[in-house]
């Protein structure tokens, strides 16, 4: 009778975790149903002016504010070379995240009653590049840690000549 119940509390508790686990990835699912971008569509985000913020982390992961169809969005895109993306998109990013004249339909640009240039705000307001790499801490006592085994060295061959 023991051994019916120790048996009647296991299939209890497998029940218990396996709707747990089936329940936690069904809500997973749901939660990645967005399609990652592709390369092209980034380009695109650029090329259309949509793109407001853009932010690249230490791992080249590439973190965008876009606004598509009136609704801002964040997007993420990991880049396999950060150089090829500054080749790419690096004079762009550099001219929508300065303020520029503005311009009529012809090319001209537009001036104020004052003779003043009218200048667009930025379309990117924010621009984090490529953070610099942190070195590591143990290659900062490198430098110190040679220079004393150098003089223990030095003491050591000094002692025995003597």
């Amino acid at each position: 009778m023991k051994k019916n119940s120790i048996v009647r509390q296991l299939l209890f508790y497998l029940l218990v975790i396996g709707a747990i686990v089936l329940l936690g990835s069904m809500l997973y699912s749901k939660q990645n149903t967005q399609e990652a971008p592709t390369y092209d569509d980034i380009l695109n985000y650029f090329y259309e002016e949509q793109v407001r913020e853009v932010e690249i982390t230490s791992k080249n992961v590439l973190k965008l504010k876009v606004v598509v169809d009136g609704a801002e969005q964040e997007v993420s895109y990991k880049l396999r070379d950060y150089g090829q993306f500054y080749y790419d998109l690096g004079d762009l990013i550099a001219e929508q995240s300065t303020a520029q004249p503005k311009t009529d339909a012809e090319g001209n640009v537009e001036k104020d009653a004052e003779g003043n240039v009218v200048m667009r705000e930025p379309i990117i307001t924010k621009y984090e590049p490529h953070p610099a790499a942190e070195m590591p801490i143990w290659v900062s006592f490198l430098s110190p840690a040679l220079i004393i085994i150098l003089l223990v060295v030095v003491w050591i061959i000094s002692a025995r000549s003597m």
